[in-house]
């Protein structure tokens, strides 16, 4: 939850939907053996590797996040948001388009692919050469992301609901 997908998902979320109030969060090992390259295993892993956060924004809308990023099969995780007049649903690379009246979710072409720590390094030199602001996400987005995990951690481990912090 702490590394890995966890703060990436935490602050898409955030820059989705604004400011979180609170969280559940439920935290799993589900590997608790490694396999060794050399062969063999390595017992005793007691790291978390999977998670679920529910939220309710300071709006008032629900969120749910989900990762497993050590699933056979790669990074798994997914993103679904609803409003009135549809669903916008994210599972790895493919995203779908419900809309209130369609027999079914439309599946939304994507362009090629593009390495996004390049798309964001390109938008950091850009900003840098024109002399303008960093682009977002920038130090106070990482705050208050890690702020909104400190509250999932808590809350897995309390089994609450926890009130995010505002930092």
């Amino acid at each position: 939850l702490a590394s890995s997908v966890g703060p990436h998902l935490v602050d898409m979320m955030r820059w989705i939907g604004g400011p979180v109030s609170e969280v559940a969060a439920r935290t799993i090992t589900s590997r608790t053996e490694i396999p060794l390259t050399g062969g063999g295993t390595r017992g005793d892993v007691d790291a978390d590797d999977g998670f679920i956060i529910l939220g309710r924004y300071e709006s008032g809308a629900l969120l749910t996040i989900r990762g497993e990023p050590v699933t056979y099969g790669g990074n798994e995780w997914d993103m679904a948001l609803h409003g009135d007049e549809g669903s916008l649903i994210v599972a790895g690379s493919e995203l779908r388009l419900g809309r209130s009246g369609d027999p079914s979710p439309l599946v939304i072409d994507q362009p090629a692919a593009v390495n996004p720590r390049l798309a964001i390094a390109g938008r950091f030199i850009d900003a840098a050469r024109a002399g303008g602001p960093s682009p977002e996400p920038d130090l106070a987005d990482g705050v208050a992301a890690q702020g909104l995990l400190d509250a999932a951690l808590h809350a897995a481990r309390s089994n609450q609901w926890v009130r995010v912090e505002a930092r």
